[in-house]
C-alpha cells in the first residue's frame, strides 16, 4: 500500500523532477543570478514574513554553492514542501487512529490520509499557482497542529522537545500568518469539542506550554510583525477598498465541500471553473462513515464539524448565509482573509482523517 500511494503522490508531482526545468509561474518569480546578488540579507521594514527565508536561501544555493536556480528552488522550497506535507500529514493521521481498535493496520490509514492531503486540488491549484508560502505553511499544518495536541496527553516536556515544538510553530509563522491562525482556530476547535476534554491530565501544564510556544514564536517573527502592525491602517484601508471580499470570494459551497478549488483544473486566476459531479464523492465518504457511529469515530465528530465550519468560511459571502462573512470582515483584522479559500486547510485536514474512516465500515 506504501509503494502505491507513494507512486501515485511520485506521478502527480513528476514535472518537479526535472532538474533542468524551472516551476517558476503564477507567483513563484524566476530569479536570475544577477538579481539575488543585488537582494539584502536581511529585508527591509516592509518585507513579507517569509522574505528572510526567500533570500537567504537563493543567495545560499545560487552565489554560495554555485546552483542554478531551477535546483535551487526546488532544493529549498518544492522538494521540502512535499517531504514535509507527506511526513507531517502521515504523523497527523496516524495519531488520529491511535485508538483505534480495527484489522486495518493505522499505518494504511495514515497513508491514505497523507495521500489525500498532499494531491487534493486545492493543494495542487497553490503549488500550481507558485503560492509557495501558503504552501510550506500549509505542509506544516498538521506537524503543528499534532505538537499541540500531544501537549494536552503529555504536557511534561524537555528542552529538546519544546525546542522543536517552537521551531515548528516558529517556522508555519514565518512563512503564512494566515495558515497559521487558521491551524490554531482548528486545533483549539477540535480541542474544546474533543470527549473528556475537561479530564486530560495536566490540562494546566499544556495551556501553559502552548503559550509560551507561541510567545516564542511571536517573538523571533516580531522583525516581520512589529513593521507590518505599524503599517496596519493603510494596509487595511487599502485593502477595503470596494467589495473586495465579495470578490475574491470565488468559491460556491458545493465547491467547498467537495474539496474542490474553484479555479480548477486551469488554475487561472478568477476563471471559476464549472462544479464537478465527481467532486461530491468526497464529502460522501467523509460524511458517510459517522452514519455508523462507534465509540472510536465519535472522537472523529470534531474534525465533522470542523470540516463544516471550512467549508462554510471557504465559501465566502456565497450562499447561504454570505452576510456572516460580511459581518466577519469587520473584526479589525480579519481583512486578512479576504481571500476566504485560506480555510480549505481546515477541509483538508478534517478529510485527511475522516475518509480513511470509511475503511472501517
Amino acid at each position: 500500500m506504501g509503494s502505491l500511494i507513494g507512486l501515485v503522490i511520485a506521478w502527480i508531482y513528476l514535472p518537479w523532477f526535472g532538474m533542468g526545468k524551472t516551476l517558476s509561474s503564477g507567483d513563484w518569480p524566476y530569479l536570475f543570478r544577477e538579481t539575488i546578488v543585488s537582494l539584502p540579507a536581511v529585508p527591509g521594514n516592509q518585507a513579507l514574513w517569509l522574505d528572510t527565508y526567500y533570500h537567504l536561501t537563493a543567495k545560499l544555493g545560487v552565489q554560495v554553492l554555485g546552483l542554478p536556480w531551477e535546483v535551487t528552488e526546488k532544493l529549498f522550497w518544492f522538494y521540502p514542501f512535499l517531504l514535509i506535507a507527506v511526513a507531517s500529514s502521515f504523523i497527523f493521521v496516524y495519531d488520529a487512529f491511535s485508538d483505534d481498535v480495527s484489522p486495518i493496520p493505522r499505518k494504511t490509514l495514515a497513508l491514505v490520509g497523507s495521500l489525500i492531503y498532499t494531491v487534493n486540488s486545492y493543494i495542487l491549484m497553490i503549488v500550481g499557482g507558485g503560492q509557495m508560502g501558503v504552501a510550506m505553511a500549509y505542509a506544516l499544518a498538521p506537524a503543528v497542529w499534532y505538537a499541540l495536541m500531544r501537549l494536552f496527553r503529555k504536557p511534561d516536556v524537555g528542552v529538546r522537545k519544546f525546542a522543536v515544538l517552537a521551531l515548528i510553530v516558529y517556522a508555519q509563522l514565518m512563512f503564512d500568518p494566515r495558515v497559521f491562525i487558521v491551524t490554531l482556530f482548528g486545533w483549539l476547535v477540535c480541542l474544546l469539542i474533543r470527549p473528556r476534554a475537561s479530564k486530560i491530565i495536566g490540562f494546566a501544564s499544556a495551556r501553559l506550554t502552548v503559550v509560551v510556544v507561541l510567545g516564542v514564536a511571536i517573538v523571533v517573527n516580531s522583525f516581520w510583525i512589529i513593521p507590518n502592525a505599524l503599517s496596519y491602517r493603510s494596509f487595511y484601508d487599502a485593502a477595503t477598498q470596494g467589495d473586495v471580499i465579495g470578490f475574491f470570494s470565488f468559491a460556491t459551497f458545493s465547491n467547498t465541500i467537495g474539496l474542490l478549488h474553484p479555479n480548477w483544473p486551469q488554475n487561472i486566476f478568477g476563471k471559476i471553473g464549472f462544479m464537478r459531479p465527481e467532486f461530491l464523492i468526497i464529502p460522501i465518504l467523509a460524511f458517510g462513515s459517522l452514519l455508523i457511529m462507534t465509540k472510536m469515530k465519535k472522537s472523529f465528530l470534531g474534525f465533522a464539524v470542523l470540516a463544516l465550519v471550512g467549508a462554510f468560511l471557504s465559501k465566502g459571502v456565497n450562499p447561504p448565509f454570505g452576510e456572516v462573512y460580511r459581518w466577519l470582515s469587520y473584526i479589525p483584522g480579519f481583512m486578512i482573509f479576504r481571500d476566504p479559500t485560506k480555510f480549505y486547510v481546515l477541509i483538508a485536514l478534517s478529510y485527511a482523517v475522516l475518509i480513511p474512516s470509511t475503511l472501517l465500515l
